[in-house]
């Protein structure tokens, strides 16, 4: 196991000026630092002087971002050693501002991506409870729902408002655009799928129109996106590359998959994320809870059916069931 020693001192300010350091290093004399951390995190000049002065530590997405972009090691700061602990970053959406959060997630998710992209032998292995996000950020309503669905579990105290009058911020679309441009980028990526994934979204979609705040356009409009977002899968499946780009494989699980989980692997570092809360994320790059979290992926595939360039008839009569759903809503 392993317990996490940011150095004698063990405090926030030690890892925040040894990350700092690092980056003085790794940059030209002339460079200014602050206008490369405010790039690199998608943060504003101000959040970035609270982090140089020791005010605001750096999160974990942030680190993770930062040592990716300049091509650092995580253990290098975290000073990883064995004990009887793991280490363990929630990155989770607050209720006092969450499209904020959201906004800054995506952010970190963006640059992540960029770096990582940036290694050809960079890889991704997933195993999904839910429908993965890829599938859904270029479909308009479906992005929205999911984002509403979010903001009636964490804003409990406010009115539940029909889906139609929800708006979402211009900046935050533009900055889904990037990242959903950056993640078709990916250089190979492993997905073993529930076949539960579309019907736990279906049976959502049909909770939030029984409370009445769904209007026959909305439905019909999230059929239309459903049937597309299906035809993606069916073509990923039989092209074996994600929208015509990256290879991506495809596997349909046998067993109920108990939660989802992702695991990060490039040169530079690996790490994983586990789902929770919806849109939040226990990040970890200690080396045992990769090894695990991978292995674990891995042994899904033996219960599991490939359905890239494989496994046509299943993938066939799991695609029409799913469809005979989405026309049943």
């Amino acid at each position: 196991m392993y317990q996490v020693y940011l150095n004698p001192m063990n405090d926030a300010k030690q890892l925040n000026q040894e990350l700092l350091t690092a980056i003085k290093q790794a940059i030209p004399a002339d460079t200014n630092l602050v206008k490369v951390i405010e790039a690199a995190l998608g943060i504003g000049k101000e959040a970035v002087y609270r982090r140089i002065r020791g005010d605001v530590p750096f999160t974990f997405d942030e680190v993770v971002a930062l040592t990716l972009k300049f091509g650092m090691s995580l253990d290098r700061f975290l000073k990883i050693q064995y004990q009887e602990t793991v280490v363990y970053d929630l990155n989770q959406i607050s209720t006092t501002q969450p499209m904020e959060d959201y906004y800054n997630m995506l952010s970190t998710e963006v640059e992540m991506f960029k770096e990582f992209n940036r290694k050809a032998d960079s890889k991704i292995y997933m195993a999904y409870n839910i429908l993965p996000f890829i599938f859904f950020y270029s479909l308009e309503n479906l992005w929205k729902f999911d984002i509403y669905q979010l903001l009636h579990q964490v804003e409990q105290e406010k009115k539940i408002e029909d889906f139609a009058r929800v708006k979402l911020p211009g900046q935050l679309v533009e900055k889904r655009d990037e990242l959903f441009e950056a993640y078709r980028n990916v250089p190979w990526s492993c997905y073993i799928l529930d076949r539960k994934i579309v019907t736990a979204l279906i049976m959502e979609i049909g909770y939030i129109n029984r409370l009445g705040l769904i209007s026959t356009r909305d439905i019909a409009n999230f059929k239309k996106e459903l049937h597309q977002l299906l035809d993606t899968i069916e073509v990923t499946a039989t092209s074996g590359k994600f929208h015509g780009r990256t290879p991506m494989t495809l596997y349909l699980s046998n067993l109920d998959l108990e939660g989802s989980y992702c695991c990060y692997e490039c040169p530079e570092m690996n790490f994983t994320h586990l789902r929770v809360y919806r849109l939040g994320m226990l990040n970890s790059s200690t080396p045992e809870i990769f090894a695990a979290q991978r292995g674990y992926i891995e042994s899904l595939k033996r219960f599991s059916t490939l359905i890239t360039k494989s496994g046509e008839l299943e993938r066939s009569v799991f695609l029409l069931e799913q469809r005979e759903l989405v026309d049943a809503l």
